[in-house]
């Protein structure tokens, strides 16, 4: 059961980035162009960007992992 609703959210999932690929390529450049210019690294603002997104999503999900781990108890 667990792997067919992985399946059918990760097709929900990519439909929904697919859809809003352009905004999200803006979002994650704009992020990108501002931690530039907040460090001064010399990397380009989208890479920067994807960088700084995932890095905040695993954080995120590190945490919620660590709560829910240690809430049980």
């Amino acid at each position: 059961m667990a792997a067919f609703t992985t399946v059918l959210l990760g097709s929900v999932i990519s439909n929904v980035l697919n859809t809003h690929s352009q905004l999200l390529r803006s979002l994650s450049a704009e992020v990108g162009s501002t931690v530039a210019a907040v460090t001064g690294v010399d990397v380009s603002n989208s890479v920067l960007g994807l960088v700084v997104v995932a890095t905040t999503l695993s954080f995120l999900w590190g945490v919620a992992y660590h709560y829910a781990r240690h809430s049980t108890n």
